[in-house]
């Protein structure tokens, strides 16, 4: 049961971190950067450095229908994604 929770925290955290941000400031930007953890196998993982998964692909989806860019940036640890965000 820890383990469901557990990823069920990690997926509202990605989406959190890769769309609520966005949606606040999307009259003023034109490309979205992104990153996630290199082996979150299905929700965000990266094959041969290009991304795949769940969340992945809703961004992509999100980006098209907005017209914006998607920059994919190099893999950080967890803690300094979380530091960079906190920060803006």
């Amino acid at each position: 049961m820890l383990c469901f929770l557990h990823k069920q925290l990690r997926l509202l955290l990605c989406l959190v971190v890769f769309i609520l941000p966005h949606n606040a400031t999307a009259s003023s930007c034109d490309t979205i950067r992104f990153n996630g953890l290199t082996d979150w196998y299905p929700v965000f993982y990266r094959d041969g450095g290009a991304a795949k998964g769940i969340a992945y692909q809703r961004l992509y989806h999100y980006a098209k229908y907005n017209n914006l860019g998607l920059e994919l940036q190099e893999p950080r640890p967890l803690k300094r994604m979380l530091i960079e965000l906190q920060r803006g």
